[in-house]
């Protein structure tokens, strides 16, 4: 006896018509008739009494569709069971992002909130391992098209993603460009001045992890009447001991500038267009139940 056999003989006693009871099931109605003729059969019992013009259902047949109807349900209680069992398996899989070291420079508020989402997830999930490669931005985002990463954290915005992914922008940071306070002139414009002609002279330096507003640095030095060229710089302590030493400039987060002392540097903010970008990518609910929650939970904290 089997529940597709239980199934197709609580849908004829139910409707009292083959074909009708067939359609119900979008199976064919000699498939239906078999599957009923099998199960008497194999009960050594007539469920159903036929002839030319009605059918009806046996005595027999009515005890035993009340007691199929009893099976059928356990069963799908069972069968909900394991489903529901199957989703809480899938949401113990382990969150693996893929983050650019970058996306954390200059910005000690989204690395000490990415720690503590960490943390969350660690306390409330024990069974749920978090693990984490870095690499720089493009890195990041293949990783999570290709499948191998469930979020990654980057500073570009150029990447191509379809409809099974959600993209977030988490921060936006303005710049600045930090040189040596002893350029910095009376005026507007003779500081404008000052620092062209210190910039004729000496390096100016972008961390490359930045590299993404470099265009917006160079334009920006070209209005202000300075044809330097900018150097990336992969370590961008590196770019500040040379402003400290009065040969060199550098562009660094507006949010760094409050770690600084202002009594040193002469500092020029860029415009507003000119900023620093992080973005949270991350798979939809559906492939992984923890990842929106991870990236709700991080953006809901991240908030002023």
């Amino acid at each position: 006896m089997t529940i597709n056999q239980l199934r197709c003989f609580i849908a004829v006693a139910e409707h009292m018509h083959f074909t009708k009871a067939a359609e119900a099931l979008h199976i064919s109605q000699p498939s239906l008739s078999y599957q009923v003729a099998s199960l008497e059969t194999e009960l050594g019992i007539s469920l159903i009494a036929r002839n030319t013009r009605s059918m009806e259902v046996t005595p027999m047949g009515r005890r035993f569709y009340a007691e199929a109807k009893d099976l059928i349900e356990h069963f799908e209680s069972i069968e909900r069971g394991g489903i529901s069992l199957g989703e809480e398996k899938q949401s113990y899989r382990d969150i693996r992002i893929a983050a650019d070291y970058d996306v954390f420079h200059g910005a000690p508020e989204v690395y000490r909130t990415f720690i503590d989402t960490i943390s969350f997830v660690k306390d409330n999930y024990p069974r749920v391992h978090v693990r984490i490669s870095f690499g720089n931005s493009a890195e990041c985002d293949e990783k999570l098209q290709s499948g191998h990463a469930d979020i990654s954290f980057g500073t570009l915005d150029t990447m191509p993603f379809d409809e099974g992914f959600t993209a977030r922008e988490i921060q936006r940071s303005g710049l600045a460009l930090v040189a040596p306070v002893g350029i910095a002139g009376a005026d507007d414009q003779s500081a404008k001045s000052n620092l062209a002609s210190f910039l004729q002279r000496y390096p100016t330096f972008l961390f490359a992890g930045f590299s993404g507003v470099l265009p917006g640095c160079v334009s920006w030095l070209y209005d202000n009447g300075c044809s330097a060229q900018v150097r990336l710089q992969e370590h961008p302590l590196l770019a500040m001991i040379m402003v400290d030493l009065g040969i060199g400039a550098s562009f660094v987060p507006a949010l760094a500038l409050s770690a600084i002392d202002h009594s040193k540097y002469a500092v020029y903010p860029l415009p507003e267009d000119v900023a620093l970008k992080r973005y949270m990518r991350y798979t939809k609910a559906d492939e992984h139940p923890l990842v929106p929650m991870f990236a709700e939970r991080f953006l809901e904290a991240l908030r002023p």
